[in-house]
């Protein structure tokens, strides 16, 4: 599918809805003493701009497995169901991240690349969460084969249609291997992995942004940083943190050519939420 320009009308309407998102998260870790960060480009934007970075298109979050499964207990009786959904493996078959989406209900955002992929299809905020990376040299690289390993399986979905048939093949046929069956996988291997304290922590199902993983050391203290008004969790040395993901000159802006929305769509949809009434 063609990639669809997004206008700036409906860029600020794309932040103004993950900025809802992100309202809702916030209130429910709060009322459960659940820790968090703010990351990415989202935490970038609140130590540079206060608020948005002017062209991201979405909003991030991340926290360790032990506090993202304090989320996942008390989620279904706390979120907003008439205006959200929380998006995993657990309450959509069709999900192939292995992490949790929170997704504004009445919207529609179709990305490209997706095209082949079953999953919902509406504006979200990513729940990111992190596990911990060996220390041993040699497990270490066993262990990154193995995340590359499931993150190639759950995407292949993804590449069902690649022009180049040899993607397209390989595609075909780890597709043929049951989601079920990886997940349950993924769930023994970050448990594993969980049972000390290591100096690098990643997202098991994509690649790092460089290195091995982000220090663990980020997810030691928190702190609060304004965005857009509200105050939101953040690591408490968010320069180490930036520095991983940006480099050192993080506070410097990229050239023009590279400020614009990151995530390709093709259709896009805010339903009534901007007509009055459906949005809080």
């Amino acid at each position: 599918m063609k990639e669809k320009k997004i206008s700036n009308e409906e860029l600020r309407k794309l932040q103004q809805i993950g900025l809802e998102m992100l309202i809702e998260f916030d209130r429910i870790c709060q009322k459960y003493g659940i820790k968090y960060s703010i990351e990415s480009g989202t935490l970038l934007g609140a130590v540079r701009d206060g608020g948005f970075i002017p062209w991201d298109d979405d909003v991030d979050v991340s926290m360790t497995r032990k506090e993202y499964n304090k989320f996942l207990s008390v989620y279904q009786r706390e979120l907003d169901s008439t205006r959200f959904f929380f998006d995993c493996h657990e309450t959509d078959s069709d999900y192939i991240f292995g992490y949790g989406k929170i997704r504004r209900l009445g919207t529609e955002f179709k990305q490209v690349g997706h095209e082949t992929m079953k999953q919902r299809e509406e504006i979200f905020m990513d729940v990111i969460v992190v596990d911990n990376v060996p220390d041993n040299f040699i497990m270490r690289r066993i262990h990154g084969f193995i995340c590359n390993c499931i993150k190639n399986i759950l995407n292949s979905e993804m590449m069902l249609e690649s022009n180049d048939y040899w993607i397209r093949f390989k595609s075909i046929l780890l597709n043929m291997i049951p989601k079920e069956k990886v997940f349950s996988f993924l769930k023994f291997f970050e448990k594993i992995n969980n049972n000390k304290k290591t100096e690098l922590c990643r997202v098991y199902t994509y690649t790092p942004a460089s290195g091995w993983g982000v220090p663990s050391k980020c997810y030691d203290s928190y702190c609060w940083l304004e965005f857009e008004g509200h105050e939101f969790m953040a690591f408490e040395d968010y320069d180490t943190y930036l520095r991983y993901a940006y480099g050192d000159n993080y506070m410097d802006l990229p050239e023009e050519s590279k400020r614009a929305p990151h995530i390709g769509v093709y259709d896009l949809s805010f339903g009534g939420i901007f007509d009055g009434g459906d949005r809080n």
